[in-house]
């Protein structure tokens, strides 16, 4: 079972995300490539399954 940590900037963002049961990461867009932090968050995301550890 896999593990992902995030930092939320306060408690309003946590209450939503568990409320709705819903978290994304707004990613920059590439400028012509990926570069690692696109490449780490899309391989995360594609990679979670239901009960993984937040």
């Amino acid at each position: 079972m896999a593990g992902y940590i995030f930092n939320l900037d306060n408690l309003h963002s946590l209450k939503l995300y568990i409320q709705n049961g819903v978290y994304s990461t707004k990613l920059s867009p590439p400028r012509g490539y990926w570069q690692t932090h696109h490449e780490g968050t899309f391989a995360d995301y594609a990679t979670m399954k239901q009960g993984d550890n937040i």
